[in-house]
């Protein structure tokens, strides 16, 4: 079960005692809940302070994971998982190769000795190695389930749809990543990725932001996009009851602090046509297209309705159109 920080402030999993319990990283997000970065943090860690005789499993290399530590109930029993090798990490990975073929690294359990390789050919990211090892974590450290049965689970694990997901044709040399992050270490994390598997000529970036939802963050989602991406494409996401254009506007204040031209930011406030002015007009063959924000899987919520929207269908549909023109 995932527990968001406002399950955990309106006490929705109150009533829930859990056997184990995973802290992964903290993030600023939310805030246009919270209001504070200090008030997510604690409520975020309430999580931890209330385990009775149960298991907390911690990412060490996180920069709060101290304080999640230091504020986990003295009954627990903490377990800790992460790439840099700490002296008391429980298990950590090492000799990380990423690439978009997949994962490959070496399991290390130093309380028995334990070093043996894996490769994930699903994931994708330094991101899934971390949520690779949580897992590892608890089903291999916390619940005893043997190794090899841990490894076969991730190894034959499918595609997570929406999160890295690839979408390509073999009978056209693009490649279009569509990508569900919504904060700026979302995009700092998934564009850093793309950029260090050295996957393509350029890499463009295709996002907007969500209404009624972190103002502060939109510009700020932009210089990151507009510093890791060749070229930026804004367009809208669910606006909620917002003003699609004043969205627009926010996001674009992120562009002013950056040194790159204007020429690398495209604005179009209809998604649709965002998506097929990406492909159809601006990829060129070897070019990666970044699609980050909204959810793959739900529609899209306007000022006054909400709409069937699916960015993948619009992708296979404009990459069929690349197709045909290239016969």
């Amino acid at each position: 079960m995932e527990v968001s920080s406002r399950g955990l402030e309106q006490e929705r999993v109150g009533g829930i005692a859990f056997d184990i319990s995973i802290y992964t990283n903290l993030t600023h997000d939310h805030l246009s809940y919270h209001t504070t970065f200090d008030e997510y943090k604690r409520i975020k860690t309430t999580l931890f302070e209330h385990l009775t005789k149960s298991i907390a499993i911690i990412n060490r290399d996180d920069d709060y994971a101290q304080h999640v530590i230091d504020n986990t109930k003295k009954t627990a029993r903490v377990m800790t998982y992460g790439i840099a090798r700490n002296h008391d990490t429980d298990i950590y990975a090492s000799n990380i190769q990423l690439s978009v073929h997949g994962l490959n690294f070496d399991i290390n359990i130093p309380a028995t000795n334990i070093t043996e390789h894996i490769h994930i050919p699903s994931l994708v990211g330094k991101t899934n190695v971390y949520n690779s090892l949580a897992a590892l974590a608890c089903a291999h450290l916390a619940l005893n389930i043997p190794l090899d049965l841990c490894k076969d689970a991730l190894i034959s694990m499918p595609p997570i749809p929406g999160r890295l997901e690839f979408i390509t044709m073999p009978e056209d040399p693009i490649t279009v990543i569509i990508d569900s992050a919504h904060t700026p270490d979302g995009f700092k994390e998934i564009l850093s990725t793309i950029r260090d598997c050295r996957m393509s000529n350029n890499l463009l970036c295709l996002f907007g932001c969500r209404g009624n939802m972190d103002h502060a963050n939109r510009s700020i989602k932009a210089t990151i996009a507009h510093q890791l991406s060749d070229k930026v494409i804004v367009t809208t996401d669910m606006s909620g009851s917002e003003d699609p254009k004043q969205i627009i506007q926010d996001i674009l204040a992120g562009f002013s602090s950056t040194s790159n031209s204007d020429d690398n930011v495209i604005i179009e406030i209809d998604r649709r046509k965002a998506i097929e002015k990406a492909i159809l007009s601006v990829m060129q063959d070897g070019d990666t297209l970044v699609i980050l924000g909204k959810r793959h899987d739900i529609n899209r919520m306007l000022q006054d309705r909400i709409i069937d929207f699916d960015d993948r269908i619009i992708v296979r549909e404009c990459i069929q159109q690349r197709i045909q023109r290239s016969l």
